[in-house]
C-alpha cells in the first residue's frame, strides 16, 4: 500500500469533498486548491496537472480498498471480501465519481484498477463459475452505488447481505 505525503492527501481528500458538494464535472484544480487552502501552484508542485491529479486519486483510492480489504481475515474468503467491500468511505465514494467522470475522457487512466480487478475475477473464478457472477453481482451494485442509482440505504445494505449470503452457501459446496 501507497502511503501519500499530509501535503498529497489534504490535495486528495480536498477533492473528494469539492467532488461530493458540486459534482466530478465540475472539479478543477482551483476548487480544489482553494479547498484544500494552498495557492494553485502549490497544487500543482504535488500534481503538475489534472491527469497526475487523478493518478493519485486513483493510486489512493485502491490503496483504501486494499486497506479496507486486508482487515478481512488472513484466509480471505468471498464472502469476507463482499461484507468488507460492501462499506466503502465518502471520500472512497466521491474519488470513485471523479474517476469515473476521467476514465471516459482517458481509459488509461483506470489501468492500475484494471489490474486490480483482473486478479479478484481470477481468484473468484478459479473457485468457481458460481463465485465469479458473486463478485459481479457485488461490484455491480457497487458500481450503481457510485452513480447514486440505489434508491435507498437500507436497500443496498439489504442487496449486499443477500449477496454475502450467497458467497456463504456456495463456501458451503465444492467447487464447480
Amino acid at each position: 500500500m501507497t502511503s501519500l505525503s499530509p501535503s498529497k492527501l489534504n490535495i486528495i481528500s480536498a477533492a473528494a469533498r469539492v467532488t461530493q458538494r458540486v459534482g466530478a464535472s465540475n472539479l478543477t484544480l482551483e476548487r480544489i486548491a482553494a479547498e484544500a487552502g494552498i495557492s494553485k501552484g502549490g497544487l500543482l508542485y504535488h500534481y503538475p496537472n489534472k491527469r497526475a491529479l487523478l493518478e493519485g486519486m486513483l493510486g489512493h483510492l485502491l490503496s483504501l480498498m486494499e486497506n479496507r480489504l486486508s482487515q478481512a481475515p488472513e484466509q480471505r474468503s468471498l464472502t469476507d471480501y463482499i461484507l468488507v467491500d460492501a462499506k466503502p468511505s465518502a471520500e472512497e465514494h466521491a474519488i470513485s465519481q471523479v474517476l469515473l467522470a476521467a476514465a471516459a475522457e482517458d481509459p488509461e487512466l483506470m489501468d492500475p484498477a484494471r489490474q486490480l480487478i483482473q486478479k479478484q475475477l481470477n481468484d473468484a473464478q478459479s473457485h468457481s463459475k458460481h463465485a465469479l457472477l458473486i463478485l459481479l453481482a457485488a461490484e455491480g451494485l457497487r458500481f450503481l452505488d457510485v452513480l447514486n442509482l440505489l434508491p435507498d440505504n437500507t436497500m443496498r445494505k439489504e442487496l449486499f447481505q443477500t449477496i454475502a449470503n450467497a458467497a456463504q452457501e456456495l463456501q458451503g459446496r465444492s467447487p464447480e
